[in-house]
C-alpha cells in the first residue's frame, strides 16, 4: 500500500525531518566537545590523584628521611673537615701533629718539617707545611692513603721521591728505602663576620 501524500503533507514531512537533522546536528556540535573535554578533565584528574597519593607516600617517608640525614651529618659534620683550633698557630701545630703521628704509624721516619706561610682563601685559611722523611714504598702508600682520606680533610702536594740503598751491596741487603718530600695543606675556617 503506497500512501500519497499532499504537497502540504510533504512540506511538514520535509520540514520535520529537517528540524530532527539540525537539532541532532547542533546537539553534536555541543555534546561532542563536551564530552571530550570530560574526558580530559577526568585523566587530568586521575594523574593529579596520582602525585597525590605518591606526594603523600613521600610525605609519610619524611621522618624517616630525616633522622637518617640526622644521623649521617652527625656521623660526618662538614666541620670536621677543617683544622678547628682557634688560632692558626695552634691549627699549624695541630697539621704538625697529625703528620708525625701518621708517619710513624705508617712506620716511616721523619726527617724534617717546614711551615710554610700562610694564605687566605676567601673565608679560609690554608695551612701548610713541607715534610722531609724516609720510606719504604709499601709503607708510604700506607700513609698518603691515611692523610688524605682521614678527617679533617688533608690535601697532598710537590710529592718528589728518591730512591735509597739500605745496606752495603757486599752483604746483599739492598732494601729500596726512598726519600720522600711533600707538601701537607689542610684548611681553618675564618670566623664569618
Amino acid at each position: 500500500m503506497i500512501v500519497t501524500l499532499t504537497r502540504s503533507q510533504r512540506s511538514r514531512v520535509l520540514a520535520l525531518g529537517l528540524l530532527t537533522l539540525l537539532v541532532c546536528l547542533l546537539f553534536s556540535a555541543v555534546m561532542l566537545p563536551l564530552t571530550a573535554a570530560k574526558r580530559e578533565v577526568q585523566a587530568q584528574i586521575e594523574e593529579m590523584r596520582y602525585r597525590l597519593d605518591k606526594y603523600r607516600g613521600m610525605a609519610a617517608g619524611r621522618a624517616g628521611l630525616e633522622q637518617q640525614y640526622a644521623q649521617a651529618r652527625q656521623q660526618r659534620s662538614v666541620d670536621d673537615a677543617y683544622l678547628n683550633q682557634k688560632t692558626t698557630a695552634l691549627a699549624v701545630a695541630a697539621l704538625q701533629q697529625i703528620a708525625k703521628g701518621k708517619i710513624a704509624s705508617s712506620g716511616g721516619r721523619l726527617i724534617s718539617m717546614r711551615v710554610n706561610p700562610l694564605r687566605q682563601e676567601e673565608h679560609f685559611v690554608r695551612i701548610s707545611i713541607n715534610v722531609k722523611m724516609r720510606s719504604s714504598l709499601e709503607n708510604l702508600v700506607k700513609l698518603f692513603h691515611a692523610l688524605e682520606n682521614g678527617r679533617p680533610a688533608l690535601f697532598l702536594g710537590q710529592v718528589m721521591l728518591r730512591g735509597l740503598t739500605k745496606g752495603s751491596a757486599q752483604r746483599g741487603d739492598q732494601r729500596l728505602e726512598l726519600d720522600v718530600r711533600f707538601a701537607l695543606a689542610g684548611y681553618m675556617k675564618l670566623d664569618e663576620p
